[in-house]
């Protein structure tokens, strides 16, 4: 998985790739995150660090002059532990309208946004991206 970040490659290579996640956010608040993300036309600045198969995508998000990385993760040490927006929707969304963490239309939004946008956004849900993950983190 690829992933145009913020931060600094050093801090990302040392530390991983943070999640924006507070510490006292419940599992489903965080999945609620991920889909206001998703049905948002700019992400959430931050918050909730998506990343892409593909690594032409996440090469378009890298902006110069303000210190990116460009990060590779090794997915293969925690599977399931990424999840796709799709998964998420497919598997967790009417829970979540349920208990009121997200509204039916942010849903829809994010639906409408994988089909019409062909959007293939990866999301790591147990928090931070341990530095045992990162295959690379250069500096762009």
């Amino acid at each position: 998985m690829y992933r145009a970040a913020r931060d600094d490659a050093d801090d990302i290579a040392e530390n991983g790739v943070p999640s924006g996640r507070s510490p006292h956010q419940t599992d489903d608040q965080y999945l609620a995150d991920i889909i206001r993300h998703t049905a948002s036309t700019g992400g959430s600045g931050g918050r909730v660090p998506s990343f892409s198969a593909n690594q032409a995508t996440s090469l378009r998000f890298l902006r110069p002059g303000i210190g990116m990385s460009f990060v590779t993760v090794d997915t293969t040490r925690d599977p399931r532990g990424f999840r796709t927006a799709a998964n998420i929707l497919l598997h967790d969304a009417e829970r979540l309208v349920q208990q009121g963490l997200v509204s039916p239309g942010t849903v829809a939004r994010a639906i409408e946004k994988l089909v019409d946008e062909n959007e293939s956004e990866v999301f790591y849900v147990r928090g931070n991206v341990p530095h045992s993950m990162i295959q690379s983190a250069l500096a762009r």
